[in-house]
């Protein structure tokens, strides 16, 4: 029972309390019978759930996802690849932007300056003949091709000035995720890459950032982020499933390929939802503006990247791949102005009462004991994310949960008499709860009828500490 997701940003706490089911269930029953538990390496939670998800529907229960194995926050992508080539784990979900450094060249189109520009492009290609071709490639690794599944969209992220052309990226220093497609489209603008790994690293010394609206909002960026030009799709972010070969049957494999290919739908409009719900978030808080370039700054733009698909279009495969993905988008409606990422029609944020339960709240208690809890909702929720050192805080209607060595999600807090509604932004999932203070004890009861109440806010009392 999968009960809270993860924001697409980085390896957050309300993100980590995913209940992927593990080998016995709640009860201490066996799994069905010949079914198999896989480890999957992952850069993110909440946007492979939809697979997760599917994988569940697709082989009947019998294919379990582990998600537990799954490299640190500080995992590079080659570590991704390592981890699956190596036989760490069976599984892996890599950016394609990680394959050209190990010198596959089929996914370079995905990445290419402003080629795959939005959600239904990336849907139709990742459900497309053109990833299974692409998938092929590594075989070479000993590994299996199973799916591509639509990342967001990186919009150009201003820091010290506006980034609508390239007049703008000029001589300035811009934060990327490190691959070779990246680090030329950003010197073909005339700014000077830097190598940043995102997820809550600094973008201080930085004038600008190439990142997904989700990680500016789940990482609180839009403290130092001024800008996000909302109609510019730098690049897609696409993710490539893949196993090691050694580590599958055939049949396996087939199930895995099949949810895959029905994850692509949902994984856009997980994508697009993000989007939307963040974009929302950041104009609540005030911080950061939506600016939108012209008609001629996006035309200047994709001829400043002129020279980065005449590098590219010398593999053939890579020219291929580029004018198929053309074809694709001839055959795709424009995208309604409804769309566009702007923060017009938004009130300024008003001040929020401080409530009751505002303050810090801590609380711990072992994998052992969370375990043993008699509110457990199933053997998923046994993981390492999900017990260890916890922090609450709530304040005027905010809320962020964090957890000591790893990330923190934030939302919003609606205090209602003894109820509680938590509203974590970057997975659009809300729990609710009876809550009951005394002599600086917070305590929560969980109550399904205001929505789920994930376990690890129940097996301890929380100590007020702030």
């Amino acid at each position: 029972m999968n009960r809270i997701r993860t924001t697409a940003a980085a390896l957050v706490l309300v993100a980590a309390f995913v209940g992927c089911s593990g080998p016995v269930d709640k009860a201490g029953g066996s799994l069905p019978t010949g079914a198999v538990t896989l480890t999957m390496a992952t850069p993110t939670l909440e946007e492979i759930q939809p697979l997760v998800d599917e994988v569940a529907r697709a082989s009947n229960g019998s294919i379990q996802l582990d998600l537990v194995s799954r490299p640190s926050v500080e995992a590079t992508d080659a570590d991704l690849i390592r981890s699956v080539e190596s036989g760490e784990v069976d599984l892996a979900v890599v950016p394609a932007r990680a394959w050209h450094a190990r010198g596959v060249n089929d996914f370079d189109a995905l990445s290419a300056p402003m080629a795959v520009d939005s959600l239904a492009l990336e849907q139709q290609v990742a459900a497309s003949d053109l990833a299974t071709e692409m998938l092929t490639s590594v075989g070479a690794f000993g590994l299996v091709g199973l799916g591509i599944l639509p990342g967001p969209i990186r919009r150009p992220v201003g820091i010290t000035r506006n980034l609508l052309g390239p007049a703008d990226f000029r001589g300035a220093r811009i934060g990327y995720s490190a691959s070779e497609v990246g680090v030329r489209a950003v010197r073909a603008l005339g700014a000077k890459p830097v190598t940043t790994r995102f997820g809550g690293a600094p973008l201080e010394g930085m004038d600008g950032a190439e990142h997904q609206v989700s990680g500016i909002q789940g990482n609180h960026y839009d403290g130092v982020a001024k800008t996000i030009t909302g109609n510019v799709s730098l690049w897609a972010r696409p993710l490539v499933l893949v196993a090691n070969s050694k580590k599958l049957d055939s049949g396996q494999a087939d199930v895995l390929r099949s949810a895959a290919q029905a994850a692509v739908k949902t994984s856009a409009d997980l994508q697009r939802k993000v989007e939307a719900e963040s974009a929302a978030v950041l104009c609540r808080r005030g911080k950061l503006q939506f600016v939108t370039a012209s008609g001629a700054q996006i035309q200047q733009l994709r001829d400043a990247f002129v020279p980065v698909y005449s590098w590219l279009r010398q593999d053939p495969k890579t020219r291929a791949n580029l004018d198929r993905i053309e074809d694709l988008r001839a055959n795709l409606p424009p995208e309604p102005a409804s769309k566009l990422l702007t923060c017009a029609g938004t009130k300024p944020p008003a001040a929020a009462a401080a409530s009751k339960l505002d303050g810090v709240y801590r609380t711990s208690f072992s994998k052992a004991e969370l375990a043993a809890s008699p509110l457990l909702y199933d053997a998923g929720e046994i993981n390492d994310d999900n017990w260890g050192d916890l922090t609450l805080t709530v304040k005027e209607g905010q809320v962020t949960l964090s957890k000591r060595g790893s990330g923190s999600a934030t939302g919003t807090c609606t205090v209602q008499g003894d109820t509680v509604l938590l509203s974590f932004t970057g997975t659009g999932e809300t729990f609710g709860f009876h809550w009951n203070l005394y002599r600086d004890t917070l305590t929560f009861r969980r109550d399904e009828s205001l929505g789920p109440g994930p376990t690890p806010f129940l097996v301890k009392p929380w100590r007020r500490v702030g």
